[in-house]
């Protein structure tokens, strides 16, 4: 079983433990964690994205708008993947929502009006990594301390804590980490 699916598989176990109809993941962190990295954000100072995804006992629907769909599709790999891409209207992902769930006992990965709000187990579940997610931490771990290199190496005397914090910045983005 492939990382997604091993993921999938654990989050449709929680939501039989809770007795969940669907699982509705808004969290950045949360849709990274289930595509593997995948970006749903568009403002990287928000917690949640311009897409998200809802899972059920039997499928996951990626909930976008139709601005974010192409980019996340092609940009972001997500049309050779599992996810079913359910597009609507850009203030509305709700409604989204329970067009696909019905009046189905719905959890989240964080507060949302009427929902149960999963976010610690989710976040534990996150925790637990699989082999690919390991890699990609080292790997990650390679490119910040490269960054971090660089950047010392850039810093000169006389420069402010705001220079300096711009160069990691700088050599953070050009290695794909954001700061």
């Amino acid at each position: 079983m492939d990382e997604f699916h091993q993921k999938l598989h654990r989050l449709r176990n929680l939501m039989a433990e809770q007795g969940l109809d669907a699982l509705w993941l808004r969290r950045i962190s949360s849709f990274a964690w289930l595509t593997g990295g995948a970006a749903s954000f568009v403002n990287t100072a928000a917690e949640y994205g311009a897409a998200s995804i809802l899972v059920t006992p039997e499928r996951a629907y990626l909930l976008t708008n139709n601005i974010e769909a192409p980019r996340l599709l092609e940009e972001e790999g997500l049309a050779e993947g599992d996810l079913e891409p359910h597009i609507s209207p850009w203030h509305a992902p709700a409604d989204a929502v329970h067009s696909l769930v019905g009046e189905g006992r719905l959890g989240t990965d964080g507060p949302w009006p009427g929902t149960a709000d999963l976010s610690g187990p989710i976040a534990w579940l996150r925790s637990q990594l699989l082999p690919p997610e390991q890699e990609r931490f080292r790997e990650l771990g390679q490119r910040c301390a490269a960054a971090m290199q660089a950047a010392v190496a850039r810093v000169r005397p006389g420069m402010r804590e705001y220079e300096i914090a711009a160069l990691l910045a700088e050599e953070t983005l050009v290695r794909e980490v954001w700061p």
